[in-house]
Protein backbone atom coordinates (compact mmCIF):
# COMPACT_ATOMS: atom_id res chain seq x y z
CA UNK A 1 0.00 0.00 0.00
CA UNK A 2 1.16 3.08 -0.75
CA UNK A 3 0.51 7.00 0.35
CA UNK A 4 -0.70 10.07 -1.07
CA UNK A 5 -0.73 13.55 0.20
CA UNK A 6 -3.80 16.05 -1.23
CA UNK A 7 -1.87 18.89 -3.66
CA UNK A 8 -3.93 20.87 -6.36
CA UNK A 9 -3.19 20.05 -9.59
CA UNK A 10 -1.32 23.84 -9.99
CA UNK A 11 0.90 22.65 -7.48
CA UNK A 12 1.42 19.64 -8.44
CA UNK A 13 1.99 21.09 -11.94
CA UNK A 14 5.00 23.09 -10.34
CA UNK A 15 6.78 20.22 -8.80
CA UNK A 16 6.70 18.36 -12.18
CA UNK A 17 7.98 21.65 -13.77
CA UNK A 18 10.63 22.27 -11.25
CA UNK A 19 12.28 18.76 -10.93
CA UNK A 20 11.88 18.41 -15.16
CA UNK A 21 13.82 21.25 -14.88
CA UNK A 22 16.58 20.18 -12.76
CA UNK A 23 16.65 17.46 -14.56
CA UNK A 24 16.56 18.33 -18.44
CA UNK A 25 13.83 18.55 -20.73
CA UNK A 26 14.38 16.10 -23.01
CA UNK A 27 11.55 13.34 -23.26
CA UNK A 28 13.81 10.21 -22.25
CA UNK A 29 14.18 12.30 -19.00
CA UNK A 30 10.93 12.42 -17.49
CA UNK A 31 11.08 8.91 -16.34
CA UNK A 32 14.07 9.52 -14.55
CA UNK A 33 12.52 12.85 -13.14
CA UNK A 34 13.60 12.25 -9.61
CA UNK A 35 15.89 9.23 -8.17
CA UNK A 36 12.50 7.57 -6.87
CA UNK A 37 10.29 8.11 -9.50
CA UNK A 38 13.04 6.17 -11.52
CA UNK A 39 13.13 3.66 -9.12
CA UNK A 40 9.26 2.99 -9.07
CA UNK A 41 8.89 3.01 -13.10
CA UNK A 42 11.70 0.59 -12.92
CA UNK A 43 9.21 -2.47 -11.97
CA UNK A 44 8.57 -2.51 -16.14
CA UNK A 45 11.31 -1.47 -18.67
CA UNK A 46 10.19 0.28 -21.23
CA UNK A 47 10.88 2.91 -24.12
CA UNK A 48 10.11 6.37 -24.01
CA UNK A 49 10.44 7.52 -27.39
CA UNK A 50 6.29 7.64 -27.52
CA UNK A 51 6.00 9.47 -24.07
CA UNK A 52 2.67 11.35 -24.02
CA UNK A 53 1.07 13.10 -20.60
CA UNK A 54 -1.47 14.90 -22.93
CA UNK A 55 -5.55 13.62 -23.46
CA UNK A 56 -5.82 12.93 -27.10
CA UNK A 57 -9.34 12.46 -27.04
CA UNK A 58 -9.90 8.69 -26.66
CA UNK A 59 -10.65 6.47 -24.02
CA UNK A 60 -7.58 7.01 -22.08
CA UNK A 61 -8.42 10.34 -21.19
CA UNK A 62 -9.41 9.52 -17.62
CA UNK A 63 -5.87 8.52 -17.12
CA UNK A 64 -4.24 10.83 -19.44
CA UNK A 65 -2.99 13.95 -18.03
CA UNK A 66 -4.07 15.94 -14.96
CA UNK A 67 -6.62 14.81 -12.08
CA UNK A 68 -7.88 14.66 -9.17
CA UNK A 69 -10.04 11.58 -8.47
CA UNK A 70 -12.69 11.97 -5.92
CA UNK A 71 -10.77 10.47 -2.99
CA UNK A 72 -8.11 13.33 -3.36
CA UNK A 73 -5.35 11.35 -5.39
CA UNK A 74 -3.79 14.06 -7.53
CA UNK A 75 -2.04 12.94 -10.54
CA UNK A 76 -0.53 13.22 -13.74
CA UNK A 77 -1.39 10.35 -15.65
CA UNK A 78 1.35 8.92 -18.37
CA UNK A 79 1.93 6.90 -21.09
CA UNK A 80 5.40 5.11 -23.18
CA UNK A 81 6.88 3.01 -25.10
CA UNK A 82 8.46 2.31 -28.12
CA UNK A 83 7.13 2.09 -31.75
CA UNK A 84 7.77 -2.38 -31.10
CA UNK A 85 6.06 -2.15 -27.77
CA UNK A 86 2.41 -1.83 -26.45
CA UNK A 87 2.84 1.78 -24.27
CA UNK A 88 2.74 1.61 -20.18
CA UNK A 89 0.67 3.68 -18.40
CA UNK A 90 1.77 5.06 -15.39
CA UNK A 91 0.86 8.23 -12.73
CA UNK A 92 2.89 10.60 -11.06
CA UNK A 93 1.75 11.71 -7.66
CA UNK A 94 2.95 13.50 -4.71
CA UNK A 95 3.11 11.54 -1.33
CA UNK A 96 3.83 14.68 1.24
CA UNK A 97 7.89 14.57 0.80
CA UNK A 98 8.18 13.65 -3.13
CA UNK A 99 7.49 13.07 -6.59
CA UNK A 100 6.30 9.19 -6.78
CA UNK A 101 5.30 7.12 -9.83
CA UNK A 102 3.17 3.91 -9.84
CA UNK A 103 2.10 1.34 -12.82
CA UNK A 104 -1.16 0.16 -12.36
CA UNK A 105 -1.13 -3.64 -12.61
CA UNK A 106 -4.67 -4.16 -13.50
CA UNK A 107 -6.21 -2.98 -16.55
CA UNK A 108 -2.07 -2.07 -17.27
CA UNK A 109 -0.74 -4.39 -20.39
CA UNK A 110 2.39 -5.47 -18.97
CA UNK A 111 4.71 -8.39 -18.82
CA UNK A 112 5.24 -8.07 -14.95
CA UNK A 113 6.63 -11.43 -14.57
CA UNK A 114 9.40 -10.53 -16.76
CA UNK A 115 9.27 -6.74 -16.24
CA UNK A 116 9.21 -5.96 -19.47
CA UNK A 117 6.29 -3.80 -22.12
CA UNK A 118 4.75 -5.81 -24.07
CA UNK A 119 7.05 -6.36 -27.54
CA UNK A 120 10.06 -5.95 -25.40
CA UNK A 121 10.67 -9.10 -24.35
CA UNK A 122 12.92 -11.80 -26.04
CA UNK A 123 12.99 -15.89 -26.41
CA UNK A 124 14.70 -16.13 -23.64
CA UNK A 125 12.51 -14.40 -20.68
CA UNK A 126 10.12 -16.98 -22.56
CA UNK A 127 11.99 -19.75 -22.24
CA UNK A 128 12.33 -19.58 -18.39
CA UNK A 129 8.94 -19.06 -17.38
CA UNK A 130 6.48 -20.86 -20.12
CA UNK A 131 5.68 -24.07 -17.56
CA UNK A 132 4.24 -21.08 -15.19
CA UNK A 133 0.51 -21.51 -15.50
CA UNK A 134 0.63 -17.96 -16.18
CA UNK A 135 4.06 -17.38 -17.65
CA UNK A 136 3.45 -13.34 -17.85
CA UNK A 137 1.66 -12.71 -14.51
CA UNK A 138 -1.94 -13.45 -14.13
CA UNK A 139 -2.55 -10.12 -15.32
CA UNK A 140 -0.34 -9.63 -18.85
CA UNK A 141 -0.19 -11.68 -22.10
CA UNK A 142 2.41 -13.35 -23.87
CA UNK A 143 4.45 -10.95 -26.03
CA UNK A 144 2.63 -11.20 -29.62
CA UNK A 145 6.44 -10.88 -31.45
CA UNK A 146 6.71 -14.72 -30.09
CA UNK A 147 7.04 -17.43 -32.31
CA UNK A 148 4.77 -19.06 -30.23
CA UNK A 149 3.66 -23.05 -31.29
CA UNK A 150 -0.26 -23.24 -31.19
CA UNK A 151 0.34 -26.10 -28.20
CA UNK A 152 2.63 -23.45 -26.23
CA UNK A 153 -0.38 -21.36 -26.68
CA UNK A 154 -2.92 -23.86 -25.27
CA UNK A 155 -0.82 -23.90 -22.80
CA UNK A 156 -0.83 -20.47 -21.87
CA UNK A 157 -4.53 -20.12 -22.22
CA UNK A 158 -5.22 -22.42 -19.39
CA UNK A 159 -7.74 -20.37 -17.27
CA UNK A 160 -8.45 -17.82 -19.59
CA UNK A 161 -11.98 -16.89 -20.00
CA UNK A 162 -13.69 -17.66 -23.35
CA UNK A 163 -13.29 -13.72 -24.95
CA UNK A 164 -9.55 -14.11 -23.81
CA UNK A 165 -9.21 -17.26 -25.95
CA UNK A 166 -11.10 -16.18 -28.74
CA UNK A 167 -9.20 -12.84 -29.47
CA UNK A 168 -6.00 -15.09 -29.34
CA UNK A 169 -6.90 -17.69 -31.49
CA UNK A 170 -8.92 -15.40 -33.66
CA UNK A 171 -5.77 -12.50 -34.58
CA UNK A 172 -2.54 -12.49 -33.17
CA UNK A 173 -2.36 -8.26 -33.68
CA UNK A 174 -0.84 -6.99 -31.01
CA UNK A 175 -2.34 -3.18 -31.09
CA UNK A 176 -6.04 -5.25 -31.71
CA UNK A 177 -5.42 -7.28 -28.65
CA UNK A 178 -3.71 -4.61 -26.54
CA UNK A 179 -6.35 -2.32 -27.64
CA UNK A 180 -9.28 -4.68 -26.52
CA UNK A 181 -7.47 -5.53 -23.01
CA UNK A 182 -6.09 -2.50 -21.55
CA UNK A 183 -8.80 -1.50 -19.87
CA UNK A 184 -8.65 2.30 -18.19
CA UNK A 185 -11.91 1.79 -15.20
CA UNK A 186 -9.54 -0.77 -13.78
CA UNK A 187 -6.16 0.98 -14.16
CA UNK A 188 -8.57 3.88 -12.40
CA UNK A 189 -9.73 1.46 -9.75
CA UNK A 190 -6.19 -0.25 -9.23
CA UNK A 191 -4.87 3.15 -8.42
CA UNK A 192 -7.83 4.12 -6.00
CA UNK A 193 -6.91 1.13 -3.76
CA UNK A 194 -3.30 0.75 -3.90
CA UNK A 195 -2.68 4.33 -2.77
CA UNK A 196 -4.26 6.07 -0.14
CA UNK A 197 -4.21 8.81 2.02
CA UNK A 198 -1.63 9.71 4.48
Amino acid sequence: MRNFARITIDDLKAKIEEAYDAKGRGYRDFVTLTPTVEKDLSKVHFDCENFNSSPVGSRYDKIMGYHTLYNGLTFLGCSAGGDWEWPVFFIIYFDGKKLRAYIPKDGNICNYKAKYAIGNCDWAEWEESKNDRYPHGEHNYPDQKFAMSIDLFKEYTVGFSKKEKELYYRDIDADRIGESLCDVDKMIIDIKTRIIEK
